[in-house]
């Protein structure tokens, strides 16, 4: 696992933390940091414990609540003296105060990352001995360390661990719609030496790979030893030692003072007879800061072999010959072409000796080379034809090269003089490095562009479009610059500062005029009815009063739902069907199929059931149907209305009333049901059972006379919940007589319901 997040780079000035985070916030102001403003703690239910999950509502919908799954945080208030600690609503006590966290015990180190040549191994510990909470500090450092492992080198031949690296991904890697074979690549930014970057070897294409350097991957060709560490550059000595500042001299010797280096230079000059590879001279291995030089400009091309595998490190066959830095078994090569002059350069070391030679492009033309390398005394090869131990020292100088550029266009600057390394022996210049630093000549300056400094000038360019066509936010941008005239006719341009005058503006509004208004549609109502044909409303507004272009939308439209399941009308079954009262209730699916009859006749007369007088009693028709009463069943048109067929008998029975004597004539107005008759009912709500229940049976003779409330409440009633032969009373058990006589008395002759 990496760390990056651990590491924060700043220092944050931040206020110290409550032991608790829950104190300062009550859970009002964490639903608003969860769902917005407004929000407050759900009160439309009461759960058992309100630590378990914040449940949040907004006052516009208090019913409507919703939580993220998450309980408040701890040391929220959740009732006097109590607090949420853990998803639970407890006292408050001293114990539940912040704990610093302390390491517990490293774990036993990993296996290394490599098997040679220098591999990472870690170990790790957390924080758990204990855990801080409730605000307590976290542990001091880091979680992790790690030690060198199998730092001896490889014994087969030298590998580039960044090029295994590389060469892997050349099966599945695609980069621009194709894949490569990829070569090890080292990146200029040294912060991003350990993430691996591969360049295309057909295409010179740099790609990153899109993942870090293994542990134990050099982090780069001049530094053999420091090492990348979970994409990090750790410091590693020539000694193998973290941390450690020894380095080796220039030939190799750790720490040593380079009293064991020996320089080999030498130029070698051959005329090719004819085409082909023609070799010029050995480099031995261990070499290091070899330097290779073309003396001068000819049409033949640099070639290096490694002597060991055979193979082409430069200029292979098939290959183009140009300037580019390569890297070739862990060695970082730099190829230079300018004015037909190549040079080569490596600080090595070279872990086999190479052959250096030319690829003629025309015969009998001369060829001459000069190359340098320093290496340690034990390792200098021997001397003949193709290597030459030069004794001279003093064979190349400092000389004047050029002059820098002069620091101001005018108004007099100041230049200084470039050196290069020339050679004495013909005046050529050659790469610095066969000069001696120690002896370079110290910067000669001399003033340059001494002409007066015309005054600088406001310069606009053209407006740009406007961002928008209406509207009171449009603008529009330019560029504004300030430029100095020069001498030889060109410009160049300056800060701001040095430009006089009111600098011309670079933005302005544009397009300020009011766009045209447009209606704006609110979202369609629920259909008008269950099923069947119906209608939707919507609410159709002008933001701009009735300055809107164009049509108004419509605002009713028609919607056709799923057929209606049609029952044959067996006719009205209560008395209570007749009242014009209870006309308009025609439009709720029960009361229509209760009285069907009645509401047939009328539905031709009928306003909408959504007019103004029902919409004010809504509230008190919204019952669920299993809260309303099972409805009073009365005769079909087959028989006289005020008598009813019992279940399971052919002869007429009395109404479902409070059971009286046989030999007791009641009359229906002094009737009062009791609970016990009534099964199937099912109050509404407490507080209007008892009306409920009078306005069903109070007698029919006083119903045409009920006032809109009343009537609105008995038209809930009447309702039924289920199927309206289901729920029926049970048989009478009076006589035929008391039949009779109920028969005869119900309705009263003076009732003025007429069927």
């Amino acid at each position: 696992s990496y760390d990056c997040l651990l590491d924060d780079p700043f220092e944050h000035d931040w206020p110290k933390l409550p032991e608790l985070p829950g104190i300062n916030y009550s859970m009002d102001e964490q639903c608003r940091f969860d769902f917005g403003v407004g929000y407050k703690m759900c009160t439309a239910f009461r759960t058992f414990d309100p630590c378990k999950q914040l449940w949040c509502s907004h006052p516009d919908n208090p019913y409507f609540c919703k939580t993220k799954k998450g309980p408040p945080l701890d040391g929220t208030e959740c009732a006097p003296g109590k607090w949420c600690y853990k998803g639970h609503c407890m006292w408050k006590n001293a114990n539940q105060l912040k704990q610093d966290g302390n390491w517990g015990p490293w774990t036993k180190f990993g296996s290394c990352s490599r098997t040679c040549g220098t591999g990472v191994r870690f170990r790790t510990r957390q924080c758990n001995n204990p855990m801080p909470i409730n605000g307590g500090e976290d542990c001091a450092g880091v979680n992790f360390e790690f030690q060198l492992c199998n730092t001896e080198e490889c014994p087969k031949h030298f590998e580039d661990f960044r090029a295994q690296q590389c060469q892997q991904r050349n099966s599945h890697f695609e980069f621009q719609n194709s894949k490569h074979h990829w070569l090890p690549y080292e990146h200029p930014d040294s912060n991003k030496r350990c993430h691996l970057y591969c360049q295309s070897k057909e295409t010179g294409d740099v790609a990153y790979m899109k993942q870090l350097a293994h542990d134990g991957t050099r982090c780069s060709y001049k530094d053999p030893y420091s090492i990348c560490v979970r994409g990090e550059c750790v410091k590693v000595g020539c000694d193998k030692e973290i941390g450690s500042n020894k380095v080796e001299d220039k030939c190799g010797v750790c720490g040593g003072d380079n009293s064991h280096c020996r320089t080999v230079k030498g130029t070698f000059t051959r005329t090719p007879k004819k085409l082909g590879y023609l070799k010029m001279f050995d480099i031995p291995p261990g070499a290091r800061h070899v330097f290779i030089q073309e003396d001068e400009a000819s049409p033949h091309f640099l070639a290096i072999k490694n002597q060991a595998t055979g193979h082409y490190i430069l200029n292979g066959k098939g290959e183009e010959a140009r300037s580019r830095s390569f890297i070739d078994l862990g060695v970082e090569w730099e190829y230079n072409i300018e004015d037909d002059i190549e040079t080569l350069h490596t600080d090595g070391p070279l872990h086999d000796a190479v052959v250096v030679l030319i690829i003629p492009r025309e015969n009998d033309t001369r060829s001459s080379l000069t190359y340098k390398y320093i290496i340690h005394e034990d390792s200098v090869p021997t001397i003949n034809s193709n290597n030459v131990l030069q004794e001279e020292i003093d064979t190349f100088e400092w000389a004047l090269k050029s002059w820098s550029q002069c620091s101001k266009p005018c108004g007099g600057g100041f230049q200084y003089t470039k050196y290069g390394c020339r050679r004495k022996s013909d005046n050529k210049m050659v790469h610095r490095s066969f000069c001696e630093a120690s002896k370079k000549p110290k910067p000669i300056r001399r003033m340059c562009n001494l002409q007066e400094c015309t005054q600088p000038l406001w310069a606009a360019d053209e407006w740009e479009y406007c961002t928008k066509t209406c509207g009171n936010s449009g603008y529009q941008l330019r560029t504004v610059r300030c430029i100095q005239p020069l001498h030889d006719g060109a410009n160049r341009s300056v800060h701001f500062k040095y430009c006089g005058g009111d600098r011309p503006e670079s933005r302005r509004p544009c397009n300020r005029v009011p766009c045209p208004a447009q209606w704006k549609a609110g979202p369609w109502s629920e259909c008008s009815v269950t099923c069947g044909k119906g209608t939707e409303t919507r609410q159709i507004t002008c933001r701009a009063g009735d300055q809107c272009d164009g049509e108004k939308p419509e605002s009713v439209r028609v919607c056709k739902l799923a057929p209606c399941n049609d029952e044959p009308c067996m006719g009205d079954k209560s008395i209570f069907c007749q009242m014009e009262v209870l006309a308009r209730y025609c439009s709720i699916p029960g009361y229509n199929k209760l009285c069907c009859e009645s509401c047939s006749k009328r539905s031709s007369t009928l306003p909408p059931p959504f007019l103004t007088e029902a919409a004010e009693t809504e509230e008190e028709v919204m019952f669920d149907q299993s809260d309303l009463p099972r409805a009073v069943m009365m005769p079909t048109p087959a028989v006289p209305h005020y008598a009813q067929f019992l279940p399971g008998r052919s002869s007429l029975g009395r109404p479902p009333f409070a059971e009286e004597d046989a030999d007791t004539r009641v009359s229906p107005s002094n009737a009062k049901p009791k609970g016990a008759e009534f099964p199937q009912w099912r109050a509404p709500q407490a507080r209007k059972t008892s009306r409920l229940f009078a306005l069903l049976h109070q007698s029919p003779a006083n119903s045409s006379s009920l006032s809109p409330r009343n009537a609105l409440a008995l038209a809930a009633a009447v309702v039924p919940a289920g199927n309206v032969t289901a729920g029926a009373p049970s048989p009478s058990r009076t006589s035929r007589k008391s039949e009779k006589d109920v028969e005869q008395r119900w309705p009263p002759r003076s009732s003025t319901v007429e069927r």
